[in-house]
């Protein structure tokens, strides 16, 4: 019980920091994606 309660700290620790990646990965590939577009247009 006492690993789960432990792995649930890391994960509310750790979310902030996974949630501005995925938001960074997310911007990077819609530029990249509009980008793309650009060049097929």
């Amino acid at each position: 019980m006492s690993a789960v309660v432990e792995l649930g700290r890391l994960g509310k620790a750790l979310n902030p920091i996974h949630i501005h990646l995925e938001r960074r990965k997310v911007g990077i590939d819609f530029n990249w994606i509009r980008k793309g577009y650009w060049k097929k247009w």
